[in-house]
């Protein structure tokens, strides 16, 4: 994939999973053994969806803003503003 459709594909992550709540999105997105960016989220589809859960219910009205993506090769580094 290019630089330009992994940026898109971040930017997909943000707006299904989070901004539009989206719970069948992280089927699409979240690797079966992924890491978690922190300790207590987790690892696995499964952890995170427990934990996305968690969020959604304390914050119904989540979002997050994509301020920047920075990419090469195959990584992706965004920068956003969450808000809820």
């Amino acid at each position: 994939m290019s630089l330009e459709g992994n940026k898109a594909l971040v930017r997909r992550f943000f707006d299904e999973v989070w901004n539009a709540g989206d719970e069948a999105a992280i089927d699409r997105y979240i690797a079966e053994g992924a890491a978690g960016n922190a300790p207590d989220f987790g690892a696995g589809r499964e952890a995170f969806r427990a934990q996305w859960r968690r969020w959604r219910e304390g914050f119904p009205d989540l979002r997050f803003e994509v301020e920047e993506l920075v990419a090469e090769g195959d990584v992706v580094v965004s920068r956003w503003t969450l808000t809820g």
